[in-house]
């Protein structure tokens, strides 16, 4: 009756009341054991992420918001406002008409409605009795079991003094003596919502056979039932709140009490707690026992007696919850769709200006809260409330946004969120659920996504920077990774593009250190002086911030002379930082040997093989053959094959020569790196060249094949 879209864990018409005197401290017991299971569920999740956001939520009320605020009631009648002011501004254009109602309350005192084994019942107070309904037979105080066997209830008395009673109906129903307070009946067993042992009630105590086990059912009229309610639901404070409690909790139940349908006894239906329990047995009569009614609330009830909230003649099911916010809630946006007449005509989303007035006010008053989680610790929330949720989430999976729909003033109706792998899920599609789902106090909340600024490192040998001019790497504690580049070479400078929001250049400043010029963009920017008298490390010599971060930039630091010089001093390279996003790395390019950038002297034979790059290489035996290449290029990488018989390259850049490399290995390896170089102006044409020689302490040649050759931020030119 109250939509389509909740579960088990969202039956509660009344919402998640903390009124609920007795059971408060347990409440409070759970939450924070829920709280460290899940805390320690994330101890040992540790995960480094670029940038998980954080999300925080600002929300206020406690429970579903639909109908009466308990603490909006209390504010009311705190400002001198009547019942009849409460009922009418929660649940407007409604009256309070007087009803008689001629069925009586059937509460279930199992939590769950569920059946037990067996039922312990005994009379209400010391040397009382009760009877049987349809036998004239009184039986005295004694705990008596009933259980069920061969299909037939039968009766035990723990004494024995008292025959065993088979009972040939399937229910049986125990009416409590006439006695000069309530008249009480009690329940050995753990029952209500607290699951007491020795827990009395008012009314008739029903068992009705369900397979092999019993229900018990309580049997009460309507007054009755309300003493053990109102309490449970409203701390009394004020008379005219307490008497709006009674006229919302009697209204809510009548529907099911005119048809006949049994009520939980706690916030599935709302709290029935019965009249008290005893906490020992010593002395039933004066002695350890603790009332749930109250005398207060008592009177409220009486004060409202037959008062029902009604809408063109009908009684109304007048929801309530414990805090409302700023707004009560529209009850499809919280249950998905209604067949209640009045709450699909009626204005059911009302201000409420009398919630926040008991702000802090009893038990700390609800109106404000607020959850701050970062995507890893809101994929763990998630998965322990059985949201679907990707594989690896809350440890290297976390949620990168929180898509909120709202519904009227504020209550959120649906939630979508995105995982970090791109995926999306949808976590609930009414407010109940949104609320219970994420385990929040109501579903009336607005959310911040704060994504933290990352800097991302690139160090001094990084393949995104380019190093043009003679850079020379020292290794030198105290820098980042160790080590720097450096040079004093005329010309000579290092470049890198990169995405992001700003960028810092890192490095030295020395005595033995000049200038600098720096470009954004190709936009000159600053000339940095990099003498000092001490020697200073990792620092920041040049910041920028505030780029777009849309737009691909370029940062350029080009060497210069010192002031009223021509001579040049040292600059540094430790590393460069983006601010908020990353570099953008030179492309990359293949030439296999076939290329016609690659001129090989006679001698050189075509190979065939899977293992080479392309399926092809080219290979020889004899001395002297060359291979020759231009390039204009950051870098240029040699690939080819080593074996136990491989031979020895002399290589040349620019006419220089640079190194001999031994393709001799003990085991055959394909498309292996023989020779890399570097830091070279792509702007201009080098040239590179291959010499076969003799292999080490020998006078003849080896095998020599060469695969292909890879160059950045350039290209191979004929």
């Amino acid at each position: 009756m109250r939509g389509t879209c909740f579960g088990t864990d969202q039956l509660s018409s009344v919402g998640d009341r903390k009124y609920n005197m007795l059971d408060l401290s347990i409440n409070k017991r759970l939450i924070l054991l829920g709280s460290a299971i899940l805390i320690g569920s994330l101890v040992f999740s540790s995960v480094s992420f670029a940038a998980v956001p954080t999300f925080s939520f600002s929300g206020s009320g406690l429970g579903h918001g639909v109908g009466m605020s308990q603490e909006g009631a209390m504010g009311m009648a705190k400002a001198g406002k009547n019942a009849t002011t409460i009922m009418a501004t929660y649940y407007a254009g409604t009256t309070l008409s007087t009803k008689t109602l001629s069925h009586r309350v059937l509460v279930n005192l199992d939590p769950s409605k569920s059946a037990h084994s067996s039922w312990t019942i005994r009379p209400g107070y010391d040397g009382s009795y009760f009877t049987i309904a349809g036998r004239t037979t009184k039986f005295p105080d004694d705990k008596y079991t009933f259980s069920v066997s061969s299909g037939k209830m039968i009766m035990t008395s723990a004494s024995g003094k008292t025959a065993k009673t088979t009972f040939s109906g399937s229910s049986v129903t125990i009416v409590p003596a006439s006695h000069s307070g309530a008249d009480l009946n009690q329940v050995s067993n753990a029952s209500g919502p607290f699951n007491y042992a020795n827990t009395r009630y008012r009314g008739n105590l029903v068992l009705k056979i369900s397979g092999t086990r019993l229900l018990l059912i309580n049997s009460l009229d309507m007054q009755d039932y309300l003493y053990g309610v109102v309490p449970r639901e409203m701390p009394y404070r004020y008379a005219a709140s307490s008497q709006a409690q009674a006229i919302a909790a009697r209204s809510y139940a009548y529907q099911s009490v005119a048809n006949g349908t049994t009520l939980y006894c706690n916030t599935y239906s709302q709290m029935y707690a019965g009249h008290s329990y005893f906490r020992s047995e010593i002395d039933r009569e004066n002695g350890d026992d603790y009332l749930f009614e109250s005398a207060s609330s008592n009177v409220a009830v009486g004060a409202t007696k037959d008062k029902y909230v009604t809408s063109n003649g009908s009684v109304v099911r007048a929801y309530f919850a414990a805090c409302n916010g700023d707004y009560t809630a529209n009850i499809t946006d919280v249950w998905g769709s209604n067949s209640l007449t009045y709450w699909s005509t009626a204005k059911t989303s009302v201000k409420d200006y009398y919630c926040e007035s008991m702000h802090p006010g009893v038990n700390g008053g609800h109106h404000n809260w607020t959850k701050s989680y970062t995507g890893l610790t809101l994929a763990n929330q998630l998965k322990a409330k059985g949201i679907s949720c990707p594989s690896g989430a809350g440890t290297t999976v976390y949620v990168t946004k929180f898509t909120p729909t709202y519904g009227t003033h504020g209550w959120v109706k649906k939630v979508i969120v995105t995982w970090s792998t791109g995926q999306t899920t949808t976590v609930a599609t009414c407010a109940d659920n949104v609320r219970i789902k994420l385990g929040f106090s109501s579903a009336q909340f607005t959310v911040k996504t704060t994504v933290p600024v990352v800097t991302r490192r690139y160090e001094d040998g990084s393949s995104a920077i380019r190093r043009v001019g003679s850079w020379t790497r020292r290794v030198i504690a105290g820098n980042s990774a160790g080590a720097i580049r450096t040079t004093s070479s005329k010309g000579a400078y290092f470049t890198m593009r990169f995405t992001g929001s700003g960028v810092t250049w890192v490095g030295p400043r020395s005595s033995s250190y000049g200038r600098a010029k720096v470009y954004i963009d190709g936009t000159y920017k600053k000339t940095v002086d990099l003498k000092t008298s001490t020697t200073y490390r990792q620092q920041a010599l040049y910041r920028i911030t505030g780029l777009s971060k849309s737009k691909t930039h370029t940062i350029k630091v080009v060497i210069t002379t010192k002031p009223g010089s021509s001579s040049y001093g040292y600059i540094g390279l430790d590393r460069i930082d983006v601010l908020d996003g990353s570099a953008v790395y030179p492309a990359s390019h293949t030439y296999q040997e076939s290329s016609s950038t690659m001129h090989f002297s006679s001698g050189w034979a075509h190979v065939s093989n899977s293992h080479y790059s392309g399926g092809s290489a080219r290979k020889t035996t004899s001395l002297s053959k060359t291979l020759t290449t231009k390039f204009k290029a950051q870098s240029a990488k040699i690939y080819g094959t080593v074996c136990t018989g491989g031979g020895r390259v002399k290589v040349y850049v620019g006419g220089t020569y640079r190194k001999t490399i031994t393709l001799k290995s003990s085991s055959t390896g394909y498309k292996v790196l023989l020779y890399s170089t570097s830091c070279w102006d792509p702007t201009i044409a080098h040239t590179l060249k291959l010499v076969t020689t003799t292999k080490s302490g020998s006078h003849s040649a080896g095998t020599v094949i060469i695969d292909k050759i890879i160059v950045a931020d350039g290209s191979l030119v004929k």
